[in-house]
């Protein structure tokens, strides 16, 4: 329970930036570790973790693309349109329950920050920190923001072997 609610306190802390965006995409990866280490995860909840890795995966991905920020931003959103919250049997803890709702609202979280393309499109040089000509450059990462998402990678594919055991 402590960690949902460290979960909870780094959700209120993220705002719209390129770093912050990458923190959020962290956030939701963090939430999905929490729920793939809980031995008290249903089979039915297999799939959306699954699904939720592959986000992430696909979004570090899109990320370091190079692609123009508003084909990022399509991109990312449907990155997440396969996680659908599963339907959880009669029974299950409530620690599990909460683990599975809060790694909606994480990804919930991370696409708010995510600009719709028309937004991208519309925005003076520099919004959103994306590079001051995002029609048709890419986001602008820092070392920093590109280990972060080295990791995120990683641990979403370690998060892909576990649930496939």
């Amino acid at each position: 329970m402590k960690k949902l609610f460290a979960l909870a306190g780094l959700l209120a802390l993220t705002a719209c930036s390129t770093s912050q965006l990458v923190d959020s995409l962290d956030i939701v990866q963090v939430a999905a570790d929490v729920a793939a280490a809980d031995p008290n995860i249903p089979a039915s909840a297999a799939p959306y973790l699954t699904a939720v890795s592959n986000g992430a995966i696909c979004a570090t991905t899109e990320l370091q693309s190079g692609d123009a920020a508003a084909v990022e931003a399509t991109r990312l959103t449907a990155c997440f349109a396969g996680a659908i919250k599963p339907t959880l049997p009669a029974g299950t803890p409530a620690v599990v329950v909460g683990e599975i709702s809060a790694i909606g609202t994480a990804i919930g979280n991370f696409l708010s920050k995510v600009p719709t393309p028309q937004a991208v499109a519309a925005a003076p040089a520099g919004a959103f920190g994306f590079a001051p000509d995002a029609k048709t450059k890419p986001v602008r990462l820092s070392k920093k923001d590109k280990a972060k998402l080295a990791d995120i990678h990683r641990r979403a594919s370690k998060n892909l072997e576990h649930i496939k055991k």
